[in-house]
C-alpha cells in the first residue's frame, strides 16, 4: 500500500549525525522499522557512514515530505524501495 520505504543516506562519521537524522524523521512522525549504520561498506567514503533506514509512513506523499525534510537539513536520501 506504499506505506513502507527504505532510504539510504550518507552522513558524516561523527558523534550526533545519526541523532540528527532521527530528529528529522521523528519530526515527520514516521516510524522506524529497521536501521543499519555502517562505516566500512555500502560505498561509504572515508569520514562518512552509510545509513539504511526502513520506515513506516502514511503513504507516498508522506515519503516525499520526509525526503524533502531530510534534504532541507542537508541529508540526501536515496529511495531504495
Amino acid at each position: 500500500d506504499g506505506r513502507l520505504v527504505r532510504l539510504q543516506l550518507r552522513v558524516p562519521d561523527q558523534a550526533g549525525a545519526l541523532a540528527g537524522v532521527m530528529t528529522v524523521i521523528a519530526a515527520q512522525r514516521a516510524n522506524v522499522i529497521a536501521i543499519s549504520h555502517d562505516r566500512s561498506h555500502y560505498g561509504a567514503n572515508l569520514g562518512q557512514a552509510a545509513l539504511d533506514i526502513t520506515l513506516e509512513t502514511r503513504g507516498r506523499d508522506h515519503i516525499d515530505e520526509i525526503v524533502a525534510a531530510l534534504a532541507a537539513t542537508g541529508y540526501s536520501a536515496d529511495r531504495i524501495v
